[in-house]
């Protein structure tokens, strides 16, 4: 139980130590981007700035309207809505469904309709560049009102060109330069396309002959659902049915315009719907009353016939009482049965006001039919003269009651009045709104840092920049022999070279040599030691140095690795084999030719080739002469001949490469060489690119000792930060 929770707690602090890790790169990918990151951020800020400085004024009219509940339909002496009364809880509350209704099509459509929001015109140009211009140029332009215009629906959102010929003369054309018609001032110009009826009418012209405008018909819904976007409604209180509304747009005029003519049309619609309402269930009653009055006079005609035959009815008091009961009950349940009838004309039979009433119809039919069965055992005499006058009774009642709604709807339909009532009309916006500057900004700026923090992701995780020595020595299952950090000084004396092509050969730089407590020299005793230790196992004392790109840092690796092998009392020779543009010569202030190449040509011998650096103890072979041929020279047996023979006079043969990736002069030379190492630059190289240069090495046979971590910038994310060599500050003393 003890291994099995101390193997929990392990596996737990490693899974916690590989957060921890993660966390740190992500941190660190972030501070080492920060200058895409700020250039982003910043730009947005500047766009946020500018977009509220510049941001077009809005202006807000507000209106107050009161919403009343209720039902439309009514009756006398307790009609519809008297018994529906209690369902009313099950419906929608009128101010909401007024709220919805006010921001749909089926209202704002009417008011695009009657305001022609539909039809848009602007002045025509050849394209964005022409209308930028003459935006910056504040060129102005004629006008046209356009008052009517009906197209087919494929040229619904499409832009017609009105071009002016005279003052009161235009043509229409597509698009794309297709003419539809000729037209003048003021009359309805009607044509066919596509099979369909075209139809414009221009109101007035005020522009220049030859001058050409935009006309566009939109979807109505379209434009409505544009509207509804500007208009915001708030419930004013609970259950109290008073609405504001609040409509935004550019122009104080046509905030209130707008605001206004919605709320015309709504009372309009409102008071549409209840008048259509009323006048159909007028309808039904109307037709229903000839029928009513028929079943009434049958029952009296028939009452009246069986009492003159059978004479004077007479029941006992409990039976008549019982009678008046059923009549009662008949009663309610023919006005049930009309009522139903009514909701039918408006609701299907599954709605919640309709299942309600035929609930109340069953329970009135039960109650009948039980009064019935006690009826049934009093033997009374003329029970069929009672069912008459019942009967006769009924029917009268419900004739009545058709009457009296009859006069009730009539009233109703006279003086309609609608139920959205405006309590103020929309007002004028004296002020924009004002611009929440400070917000805008500040969304902008955070949308910004947002962007550049998956731009740097995105950029990570697309190119896979070797940061981590661990990942590489994981994935390659090659140890990782050294890890040299920035070193300032080196990298100030690159630049001046980089733009002075003589200042190498007059000031020649060794970092080894000219500041030997520089922390990349203390790594690079390091991968000395490593050399020494690899050494009494190799099978010869020929050390290589290779990479997997150019510009990564090997002759700067190979010159001062070598200068510090000879501290160690040895002797040592750097070949320079890297005849395409290797420069080691500048390291060392040497000359480049005679060199390498010449010797292979059998231009030169080998001891005029060799340079001295530093006496009994470092020696140099430069490039020579670039050749043209630098692969087919390392292919020569006399390459191997050369390195053995360098092999036997001195202690440690180094020999610089070109980039593996590059070229193939590197499985070349390596094959003569028992320490090889490969130079990878941190924040450069990619991952694929380290695998790769490594499976080309091990097809040519190639066995490679390490790898040799290079920071080529300041601070940059990987090593530099995990092993916190940019903090680490070494020194041997002051002299």
């Amino acid at each position: 139980m003890e291994r099995s929770t101390q193997r929990h707690l392990n596996v737990t602090s490693k899974q916690s130590e590989n957060v921890e890790i993660d966390l740190k790169q992500i941190l660190n990918l972030i501070k080492h981007s920060y200058k895409i990151i700020v250039i982003l951020t910043v730009i947005f800020l500047v766009f946020g700035i500018y977009y509220a400085q510049t941001r077009p004024p809005v202006y807000q009219s507000i209106a107050m309207v009161a919403v009343d509940g209720g039902l439309a339909v009514s009756g006398s002496n307790g009609g519809t809505s008297a018994v529906l009364s209690g369902l009313v809880s099950q419906q929608a509350s009128s101010a909401d469904v007024e709220t919805v209704l006010l921001q749909t099509p089926y209202l704002l459509g009417e008011v695009v309709r009657q305001l022609k929001l539909d039809i848009s015109v602007s002045p025509h140009f050849q394209d964005l560049f022409a209308r930028v211009v003459a935006r910056l140029q504040r060129i102005n332009t004629g006008n046209i009102i356009v008052s009517l215009l009906n197209v087919p629906n494929d040229l619904l959102a499409k832009p017609l060109i009105v071009k002016i010929k005279s003052d009161n003369q235009y043509s229409l054309t597509t698009e794309d330069g297709k003419k539809i018609l000729d037209g003048v001032v003021g009359q309805l110009e009607s044509t066919t396309y596509s099979s369909a009826p075209l139809q414009i009418r221009v109101n007035s012209i005020n522009a220049r002959p030859g001058e050409q405008f935009d006309v566009v018909k939109q979807p109505v819904s379209d434009v409505a659902n544009g509207m509804a976007s500007n208009l915001h409604i708030k419930s004013e209180g609970d259950n109290t049915g008073i609405l504001q509304l609040r409509y935004t747009t550019d122009s104080p005029e046509q905030a209130q315009k707008l605001l206004n003519h919605i709320l015309v049309v709504a009372v309009a619609k409102n008071m549409k719907v209840k008048s259509q309402e009323a006048a159909k269930t007028l309808q039904f009653i109307s037709h229903q009353l000839p029928i009513s009055e028929h079943h009434l006079q049958t029952a009296e005609s028939r009452l009246d016939k069986y009492s003159v035959k059978t004479g004077v009815f007479n029941s006992k008091s409990y039976g008549q009482i019982l009678a008046v009961r059923i009549s009662s009950l008949q009663k309610i349940l023919e006005k049930l049965k009309f009522k139903k009838m009514i909701l039918l004309q408006k609701y299907t039979p599954v709605h919640p006001l309709v299942i309600a009433i035929t609930q109340k119809e069953n329970e009135v039919k039960s109650q009948i039919t039980k009064i019935k069965a006690q009826l049934n055992q009093f033997p009374i005499r003329g029970e069929k003269e009672d069912d008459m006058q019942r009967d006769a009774r009924i029917q009268a009642g419900i004739y009545t009651a058709l009457v009296k709604d009859a006069q009730s709807m009539e009233m109703m339909k006279a003086s309609t009045v609608s139920s959205v009532r405006i309590l103020s009309m929309a007002s004028y916006p004296v002020s924009r709104i004002p611009v929440q500057k400070r917000a805008i900004i500040f969304t902008s700026t955070l949308i910004g840092l947002m962007i550049s923090l998956v731009v740097v992701f995105v950029r990570h995780a697309l190119s896979p920049i070797v940061e981590d020595p661990s990942d590489v020595e994981h994935k390659l299952g090659i140890p990782v022999s050294a890890i040299i950090p920035y070193s300032q000084k080196q990298m100030d004396y690159n630049k001046k070279i980089k733009h002075d092509k003589l200042y190498a050969h007059n000031n020649p730089f060794l970092l080894a040599r000219d500041n030997a407590n520089d922390i990349s020299i203390e790594s690079i005793r390091s991968l000395r030691t490593t050399i020494q230790m690899i050494s009494m196992e190799a099978k010869n004392n020929v050390i290589a140095i290779t990479g997997c790109s150019p510009s990564i840092g090997k002759s700067f690796l190979s010159s001062n690795l070598s200068t510090l092998l000879s501290e160690l009392e040895k002797r040592v020779i750097v070949v320079d084999a890297d005849m395409r543009l290797g420069k080691l010569s500048q390291c060392f202030g040497k000359i480049k030719a005679p060199g390498l190449s010449n010797y292979l040509k059998n231009d030169a011998p080998l001891d005029k080739i060799i340079q001295n650096v530093i006496p009994e103890r470092l020696d140099f072979i430069a490039t020579g002469i670039y050749p043209n041929n630098p692969s087919e020279l390392l292919s020569q047996k006399m390459v191997g001949e050369l390195i053995q023979l360098l092999s036997n006079r001195y202690d440690f043969v180094l020999i610089d490469t070109p980039p593996i990736l590059a070229v193939t002069d590197p499985a070349l030379i390596l094959r003569y060489s028992s320490i090889n190492f490969m130079v990878v630059g941190i924040g450069k190289d990619q991952m694929k690119e380290v695998q790769h240069a490594k499976n080309m090495l091990e097809k040519a046979g190639v066995i490679l000792s390490g790898i040799v971590f290079n920071t080529l910038k300041q601070q940059k994310s990987g090593f530099g930060y995990n092993y916190d060599y940019t903090n680490y500050h070494y020194h041997y003393g002051k002299k």
